[in-house]
């Protein structure tokens, strides 16, 4: 018996035998073997024992005698309490009586041992039992499972059935274990086919364990297949098969399985419900998660540290740390993992610095961290900008020994290339004993993150080399790259990479398929993968909405947006902010009221990307006061959300209070940006602030250590032009040597304003020398020849213009009606309401005085023929769809692509005094707010 287990340990003989039980008899004293039969000699006499009996002599050569029954109490006894001393000394006393051998006994004793935690014990013992039964061998199986010895334990199995001893369930179910641990699916198929053949597949614990091992080997079809078979689905049967689709990526078949399992009658348990929470995670389910938070929460599991965890990962995966905070603020104990989990939901979506606080928390209350937490810190850290503190993280990484796990090494890599520390981060990359696809990954991930994504290509070509294989997050990183340099070809070898390689259903990478697609222009390849998802996630939605939002088709924005919620996906905050940034560039205010009511909750606003998106889409639609009330309410105001108000000031010509921000800025300790500067002198430029803006400039560089970009450039030389310092601006421009097109362009537009042809011409001709194909500079310079009175040279340029083909994008116009984005393009043939109420708008203009601007048309054609061709302007045909579709009395918000004419403007200032009505026009440079026949631009545009 045993030969093969026995070989490979003690071979029995009676010197062997006499060894082993002098190891045990050792470790007794006369006097633990009087105490010990005396409290067997007890339970026996409580019993009445009338078995077979064994006699122990004490010290004083008395007699006690003791049952073997009440050997076996005292073995469970000593089981279920895991004590080891005590199971050491209980076999010792059997040694001493030569019971060591006995079947009963012995194969009580090798569960004892395995219960205390001592394989080595137990597999000492078997190696002696005459007579080992089934209990022993699956003790065995179970012993070696537990310490992660699967292989042995099949082993175990094996050994098992050549010694001809009948498996019982518990048997299979134990080995079943073992399969699972291995992912072993031919050894899975063996024991079903054993199972079977022993008449178990009745056994509910053997029909669980069979799902359980076939889920975690990766095949659901066989765990549905027994799932199926079983005669009774408990709650183990369905929360093992949902395990496994949560598990295999198929979060919605989890959730689906969920409601099937409800509506049998079935209800969920806490572990059910920790991985139907892992599935809304894993999905960005945000509403169904609270729904079975709901759930979880009136059966009392949300104080379950399972289910607790997974919510805490859920709300920061949906990017709601804060909700994610507050399950586990009412957490009764918190361990490793929860700490881990809202420290790692603060890494990912901010605000970072909670993340570091949090474990500084963590330390003080003693909880020693694991390398997930510390590789969490690190990326809040790299997040954050925090280089400083990333050192600080480092240097605990060291001090703790966790400098050699892989995962910590990879965060540090990631986070000093976030940090721009490229030398420090391929340092540490050098330093790695093992460099994985993660290792490579990080690194590349850094290159694409900082937009070198030449260097991320070569990075990975590297990798390749080295036969590392990509896994779905590199192959993500590499389409982003892509992205980045817009290069479709290194896109197309990618995917087929991705199909070759089986990653071409992967949710992120799929993800990135789109992106890369979208930001390359190839929008009919991005749709072919969109559509062919399964599953569409959160990131998904995002990348396909952000996409369209990039191109400016802000139509195809709102109906995904629309779709996506309708499919139950909650949106995340890039999601939010790219439907925001829509709702701006197309005046949709309503639509942005609607989004802000509906998902800006007050935690949200505490997430920068939104508040910020919130803040410009409502400067955007011309209400200022509606964006200071969000700036209000901000708790942290940063430098991001003060340059959105300074712009929102500028663009309505409110340069003044622009400033008044500034000072409120550095007043509350908030340090400026570049992009505060670019904001400022915009500002100043809007309302021909030229002292304030030039001394702003000046400032720039000697109070705040900011260096003078292109785009300060620009707006100094818009300011001055635009002021009438026309001369001032060309000397601004030559002196600083700034043969920027935009520089030349900000000066032929005030050339084109004041009527200036000489300054206009010479700017003209830097422009052709830097571009001869932009229309815009062409109209721009027309317009200056025709606002000088040369007519013969705008007419010359614009003929020069059709005969190069150089052809200008019609301008066009948007208004909400209703939810609704309504588009007018010039001269496309409008409707008979909206041509009926041009008509009579002008008639009714004509009347109060004011006559069409025609010296704004550049072609031949009779006052008549002119006067219509103003008429199809988009702003007026979208003014006047407003007028018959609004209410008397309410505001009219328009937006152009292009600036606006004088027409037009004069237009809309005659209309605002006549209907009583404000109007307000945003076009490609300022916002014009029109009221009882002024603008707020002072007709200064």
């Amino acid at each position: 018996m045993k030969s093969q287990l026995r070989e490979s340990t003690d071979v029995k003989s009676p010197s062997r035998l006499h060894e082993h039980k002098k190891g045990y008899s050792e470790s007794l004293s006369q006097g633990h073997v009087y105490e010990l039969a005396q409290n067997l000699s007890k339970h026996d006499a409580t019993q009445n024992r009338e078995n077979e009996h064994f006699a122990v002599i004490s010290d004083n050569e008395d007699v006690t005698v003791i049952s073997i029954d009440s050997y076996l109490f005292h073995l469970q006894r000593h089981r279920y309490a895991n004590n080891l001393t005590l199971a050491r000394l209980m076999y010792a006393q059997l040694c001493a009586v030569g019971l060591e051998t006995h079947e009963a006994v012995g194969n009580h004793v090798i569960p004892m041992f395995i219960d205390c935690g001592s394989l080595p014990d137990a597999l000492r013992v078997f190696n002696y039992l005459l007579f080992p039964n089934e209990v022993s061998w699956t003790s065995l199986i179970v012993g070696h499972v537990s310490c992660g010895n699967p292989k042995d334990a099949l082993h175990i199995y094996e050994q098992m059935q050549q010694e001809n001893v009948n498996p019982k369930s518990y048997t299979l179910v134990a080995a079943l274990q073992a399969c699972a641990a291995l992912k072993d699916f031919p050894w899975s198929l063996k024991i079903h086919s054993e199972a079977i053949a022993n008449g178990f597949l009745d056994d509910s614990f053997v029909c669980n364990s069979l799902i359980n091992s076939y889920a975690e080997c990766g095949d659901l079809l066989q765990a549905e297949y027994v799932f199926n078979m079983c005669s009774v689905r408990d709650i183990v049967s369905w929360t093992s098969l949902l395990a496994g689709y949560v598990e295999l990526g198929n979060p919605q078949h989890a959730l689906d399985c969920l409601k099937q399992m409800q509506s049998e009658g079935v209800s969920p348990c806490e572990f059910t419900y920790a991985c139907s929470l892992k599935a809304c995670s894993n999905l960005g389910a945000f509403r169904k998660g609270q729904e079975l938070h709901a759930e979880a929460t009136s059966k009392g599991f949300d104080q379950c540290s399972h289910v607790a965890n997974a919510l805490i990962d859920l709300y920061g995966k949906c990017g709601s740390p804060f909700d994610a905070f507050q399950v586990f603020n009412l957490m009764p104990s918190r361990d490793v993992v929860s700490w881990t989990a809202v420290i790692a939901g603060y890494a990912e979506c901010g605000p970072w610095l909670e993340a570091l606080k949090l474990y500084d928390q963590m330390q003080i209350e003693g909880v020693y961290p694991n390398n997930i937490t510390l590789a969490s810190l690190i990326k809040a850290c790299g997040r954050s900008g925090s280089q400083s503190r990333g050192y600080e993280v480092h240097t605990q990484v060291v001090l703790k020994g966790f400098d050699g796990e892989t995962i910590v090494g990879n965060s540090l890599v990631s986070m000093y290339t976030k940090c721009f520390a490229f030398l420090e981060a391929n340092q540490v990359f050098k330093m790695l004993t093992v460099k994985d696809a993660v290792s490579w990954t990080a690194l590349i991930a850094g290159y694409t993150d900082s937009g070198d994504g030449l260097e991320a290509l070569n990075c990975f070509d590297n990798m390749q080399l080295q036969y590392i294989p990509a896994d779905a997050f590199t192959y993500s990183c590499v389409l982003k790259a892509c992205s980045i340099i817009q290069d479709l070809q290194k896109g197309y070898k990618i995917h087929l990479h991705i199909i070759e390689n089986d990653y071409e259903k992967d949710g992120p990478v799929c993800n990135a398929l789109v992106d890369m697609y979208m930001k390359c222009g190839s929008i009919p390849e991005a749709h072919n993968v969109f559509d062919e998802l399964q599953f569409r996630t959160v990131e998904t939605w995002t990348s396909m909405i952000m996409g369209y939002s990039d191109g400016r088709m802000w139509p195809e924005v709102f109906h995904l947006f629309e779709q996506m919620q309708s499919d139950g996906i909650f949106p995340s905050a890039v999601t939010i902010s790219s439907v925001l940034r829509a709702c701006g560039n197309t005046g949709a205010l309503e639509r942005g009221r609607v989004i802000h009511k509906e998902f800006v909750t007050a935690d949200a606003l505490m997430i920068p990307t939104i508040a910020n998106s919130l803040m410009s889409m409502y400067t955007k639609c011309g209400s200022l006061e509606e964006a200071r009330k969000v700036f209000d309410k901000l708790h942290i105001r940063d430098a991001t959300a003060y340059s959105v108000m300074i712009k929102g000031y500028g663009v309505i010509g409110e340069g003044k209070k622009a400033i008044e921000c500034f000072r409120d800025m550095l007043k509350n300790g908030v340090s400026p940006d570049s992009v505060t500067f670019t904001c400022l002198l915009a500002a100043c430029c809007h309302a021909s602030l030229v002292y304030e803006g030039h001394a702003l400039f000046r400032s720039m560089r000697e109070d705040h250590g900011i260096e003078a970009t292109l785009e300060h450039y620009v707006c100094m030389v818009g300011l001055f032009a635009k002021s009438g310092h026309l001369y001032e601006a060309e000397r601004f421009l030559e002196t600083f040597c700034l043969p920027y097109q935009r520089t030349w362009a900000a000066l032929l537009s005030a050339c084109k304003n004041y009527g200036e042809e000489e300054l206009g011409n010479r700017s003209f001709e830097q422009l052709m020398i830097g571009n001869p194909y932009i229309p815009a500079w062409y109209v721009l310079m027309a317009d200056t020849f025709a606002g000088s009175g040369n007519w013969n040279a705008a007419s010359r340029l614009e003929e020069l213009r059709k005969h190069s083909e150089i052809f200008k994008e019609p301008a066009s116009a948007l208004i909400e009606i209703e939810g609704q984005i309504h588009k007018f393009t010039v001269r496309n043939s409008p409707s008979k309401e909206v041509s009926d109420m041009v008509r009579s708008m002008n008639s009714r203009l004509k009347k109060e005085g004011h006559l069409p601007n025609l010296d704004s048309v550049l072609k031949s054609a009779d006052d008549d023929e002119k006067e219509i061709g103003l008429c199809e302007h988009a702003e007026k045909l979208a003014l006047a769809f407003g007028l018959i579709h609004t209410s008397q009395g309410q505001t009219i918000r328009v937006t152009k692509s292009m600036r606006i004419c004088h027409d037009c403007h004069e237009t809309n200032k005659f209309v605002s005094q006549i209907e009583k009505r404000e109007i307000i026009l945003r076009d490609d440079c300022s916002i014009h707010h029109f009221k009882d026949g002024s603008c707020s631009c002072g007709d200064n545009f």
